[in-house]
């Protein structure tokens, strides 16, 4: 039987890169549009859906009452995180029973409802139905995935992670461009519809790349097993193995995106500037557009210039973005490199809760802090 370094070593051509990143591009794509659709979903009415609208969203000519929404966005975060929370705590201790194709195909599956659910919500707990399940779809996603760089050169870790990055800038700015009534002005419900060919890209990469068919035939075919012999051992040997990973590299990567969540989803809804200072742009056209600037944190490190404008707050989460962007795939990589291959797949699947963990940190605290905010006079 190959060992798991040997498979690997030869697994890191460019072709496997670009699947990663593709990969991690698509399984945080639905998460990211659940994100950037946070102020429709909380917008829906009993009856006629908002979402089956088109989106009239002009700019205010002064702000003299602050913008709220009687549930924070903070809200739309945690159905969109705490499954997939719940998901990395348990599943890297059971996933070795699964195989790779039938992990993926699930999490094919729960974009897809995902989107169709909140597509045609007819009330809140509907629409956040739908935002729980592209959670549990990016959670078992990311563990299926970051596992399965084990197999593979450790560059695809950064292909990942990047991809991930990339889900950010194309879902928020797809959804933009659909929905703002400066650009293509389509109903949201259309635009989630559109977003149903990320789920089928997703698949199809998947399974039609010839270098993960064959390395995984391959491996089949000479009596060894896609799963390290640590998958075989108890569970109290990899709560072992878990115990060195939580203060080292799970705690650290846990308050940086507490702190990058806080302020997107508890804050930044609660920023709005009127027509002179906003470029024209309406209340959630403003939200959207800071997501996008977000997403853009994770390859771009720097714009310049501070004014008295919606422009400044854009600087701000460009840079808070990229210290996320840049812990998330420094955290993977170093793992990859430092842990022993024994005890690899396990641990990258684990450390992946950490992020999980703080953003919903994040989300309980961006209640409050929302209903506070609203309570102040302008």
């Amino acid at each position: 039987m190959p060992t798991v370094e040997g498979a690997s070593s030869g697994h890191g051509s460019s072709r496997n890169q670009f699947a990663f990143w593709i990969l991690g591009l698509c399984n945080n794509f639905a998460y990211v549009i659940m994100l950037s659709a946070a102020e429709d979903i909380l917008s829906v009415e009993d009856g006629p859906k908002a979402s089956s609208k088109s989106i009239d969203d002009p700019c205010q000519s002064s702000i003299v009452h602050r913008q709220c929404q009687p549930l924070s966005t903070g809200s739309v975060l945690l159905a969109n995180i705490i499954p997939s929370l719940v998901v990395k705590m348990f599943y890297p201790f059971v996933m070795h029973r699964i195989p790779f194709g039938m992990r993926h195909l699930f999490t094919v599956l729960l974009q897809i409802s995902s989107f169709l659910v909140v597509a045609f919500s007819q009330n809140i707990p509907m629409g956040l139905t739908g935002v729980a399940l592209a959670s549990i779809g990016a959670g078992i996603g990311e563990v299926t995935f970051l596992s399965l760089t084990t197999y593979f050169h450790n560059n695809v870790v950064g292909a990942w992670s990047s991809g991930t990055g990339g889900a950010g800038i194309f879902g928020s700015f797809a959804y933009a461009m659909l929905t703002d009534m400066h650009m293509l002005g389509l109903k949201p419900r259309n635009a989630l519809l559109l977003m149903l060919i990320i789920p089928l890209i997703f698949a199809f990469v998947y399974f039609d790349d010839v270098a993960f068919v064959l390395f995984i035939d391959n491996y089949n075919d000479s009596g060894g097993e896609l799963v390290p012999d640590i998958e075989q051992q108890s569970f109290k040997n990899k709560l072992i193995i878990a115990k060195p990973l939580i203060l080292k590299y799970m705690l650290p990567f846990a308050v940086v995106y507490f702190a990058e969540y806080f302020i997107n989803q508890g804050l930044l809804e609660l920023l709005i500037f009127d027509c002179g200072h906003s470029f024209g742009i309406g209340q959630h056209g403003q939200y959207r557009w800071y997501q996008i600037i977000n997403a853009i944190f994770l390859f771009w490190d720097a714009l310049k210039q501070f004014i008295p404008h919606v422009i400044v707050v854009f600087i701000i989460v460009f840079y808070e973005g990229l210290l996320g962007g840049a812990a998330y795939v420094n955290i993977f990589r170093l793992l990859h490199k430092s842990t022993p291959v024994e005890g690899r797949e396990f641990s990258l699947s684990f450390v992946s809760m950490s992020d999980s963990f703080g953003i919903v940190c994040a989300g309980f605290l961006a209640i409050p802090a929302h209903n506070f905010i609203c309570g102040m006079p302008v």
